[in-house]
């Protein structure tokens, strides 16, 4: 069975403090009926009894399933709201349920409860499987709970699967502006033939006398020897430089301590 934990925005991430130990805010319970439809980002709606321990009727639609929502602490510091409308959370919450009835007053303290296994429960349609809670201890409310004492916005866990994550479009990369169409020619002379032109000035031909100095290269084979030039000092400015080799140090570390699987 897999916990999920959902933030504000929306989120999910999965939980494993339903294994390691929660402590439950039972005297904030509150249950009712909810109604959602399914689609991604969109809250079900709730509606509460005045009394967590009387069903009122369901309002006058179907597709209403009964629901609960407590305030728990996954450690000292985080707490988060247990919300869910499916018979497998109800049962196991029934079942904890009928456990701290039967124990003794506690005064304010609130049982530390960890999931221990499942057992399965014939419906129906079927069989489905409930969570098994065990009452670890009792503690002392910690502080974080006040945040969620009144089932405000806080962090919900949950044991259903996680949706699967939409992905997200790229931004399309700006177009740049078009060139400037070219002038037109003058309506009085479309051929430009008035035009102040200019003759090209000619060179002579290079002499090719014996002892002379070698003709000099056109001005086409001038540049391609200057950008082979520049990319051959790149291509050697870019290599990587040698590093010299060293002998890896074998470093004593200090014995880590044991680790607790008690946050509480």
């Amino acid at each position: 069975m897999v916990w999920t934990l959902r933030d504000a925005e929306g989120g999910l991430d999965l939980c494993d403090a339903p294994r390691r130990g929660m402590v439950l805010d039972y005297p904030n319970i509150r249950t009712g009926w909810e109604y959602g439809t399914g689609r991604p980002g969109e809250a079900p709606e709730r509606v509460w009894n005045a009394d967590p321990a009387v069903y009122e009727p369901p309002p006058d639609s179907e597709g209403w399933k009964r629901c609960f929502s407590v305030p728990v602490a996954l450690d000292r510091t985080t707490s988060a709201t247990w919300s869910q409308a499916n018979l497998a959370a109800r049962s196991a919450l029934d079942d904890l349920r009928r456990v701290i009835e039967t124990e003794p007053d506690h005064g304010d303290a609130l049982p530390v409860i960890k999931m221990t296994g499942t057992r399965k429960l014939s419906t129906a349609g079927g069989a489905t499987v409930i969570p098994v809670f065990t009452i670890v201890k009792w503690v002392d409310p910690p502080p974080c709970l006040a945040a969620v004492a009144d089932h405000g916005d806080g962090d919900d866990v949950d044991d259903s699967p996680a949706p699967a994550r939409t992905a997200t479009s790229r931004a399309t990369r700006p177009q740049s502006a078009p060139a400037p169409e070219p002038e037109p020619a003058p309506e009085d002379d479309p051929y430009e033939t008035e035009a102040d032109w200019q003759d090209e000035a000619t060179q002579p031909a290079p002499r090719r006398n014996r002892g002379a100095a070698p003709a000099e290269p056109p001005v086409s084979e001038k540049l391609r020897q200057h950008f082979e030039g520049r990319k051959a000092t790149q291509a050697a400015r870019k290599a990587p430089a040698a590093q010299p080799t060293q002998t890896p140090v074998r470093r004593k570390t200090a014995p880590k301590p044991p680790a607790t699987d008690d946050p509480f």
